[in-house]
């Protein structure tokens, strides 16, 4: 299948990470479903910052006598405790780009990658992507696409659109804890601008989490209904617009 969608004047910018929609900057499709609600970001960075501050204690401390004052080297530790979760999800995000790249090069060139000098989260990634490759027929149509709407003045880059089981599919994939809801809200921005651009039917949206470790591989169709997903995708890109111009009145 040929993909032919309409030109418009869209470029990106890798250095700054930035979409440039007719000689403007616009946001893109993460950053807007970004500012949707994240109920299990708070739990897990409170657990990744205690795990991080019991962990080094028993380091520093095992062969020491504690007394009652609080020592500098407690405070270091609690200090950094506090970073723990950045530093965790900084990692993790290497990780998966790593293992989006190689997943990237394979549905571009049709040659799968060379894993024996990669980290043992990126190579699983990969692996269980080519796991659930087998049990499907999939026909790539497109990678690492980059699409905008010029109605509503944002961009993205998509993963994949490909033929999945019969169905032509937009398709997303994640490498994070879990499958979190404003991954529907994202893809149904980036739906958005495919239909703006004259693409085909969409006829379903996946996700395809790949998580680093573990064997919890999943490749979920979207549950929620594309003009519910849509209608929160463009009150989130208001209110990103309404908490710009705030943070910019205030600079």
């Amino acid at each position: 299948m040929k993909l032919e969608l309409k030109k418009i004047d869209l470029r990106f910018e890798a250095e700054e990470h930035v979409h440039i929609l007719k000689g403007e900057m616009v946001p893109g499709c993460t950053t807007v479903s970004g500012m949707m609600p994240k109920e299990w970001l708070a739990p897990w960075a409170a657990k990744e910052t205690v795990e991080y501050i019991l962990k080094n204690l028993d380091e520093k401390f095992k062969a020491k006598i504690l007394t009652n004052q609080l020592t500098s080297e407690i405070k270091s530790v609690v200090m950094a405790g506090k970073n723990a979760w950045r530093m965790k999800r900084d990692k993790a995000a290497d990780n998966g780009t790593r293992a989006h790249e190689l997943i990237e090069t394979y549905i571009k060139e049709s040659q799968e990658p060379l894993l024996e000098l990669e980290v043992p989260e990126v190579q699983n990634a990969v692996k269980l992507f080519f796991g659930w490759l087998e049990k499907h027929k999939v026909e790539w149509i497109a990678s690492e696409l980059q699409v905008g709407s010029e109605t509503h003045k944002f961009a993205g880059i998509l993963d994949f659109l490909a033929i999945v089981d019969g169905k032509f599919t937009l398709g997303d994939f994640k490498t994070s804890s879990g499958i979190h809801p404003e991954y529907y809200v994202q893809t149904a921005g980036l739906q958005i601008a495919l239909e703006e651009m004259e693409c085909p039917p969409i006829e379903q949206r996946l996700i395809l989490h790949i998580p680093k470790t573990g064997n919890d591989f999943e490749a979920r169709v979207v549950p929620t209904p594309i003009a519910h997903d849509k209608e929160l995708f463009l009150c989130a890109l208001q209110f990103y617009r309404c908490t710009k111009r705030l943070k910019d009145t205030c600079k």
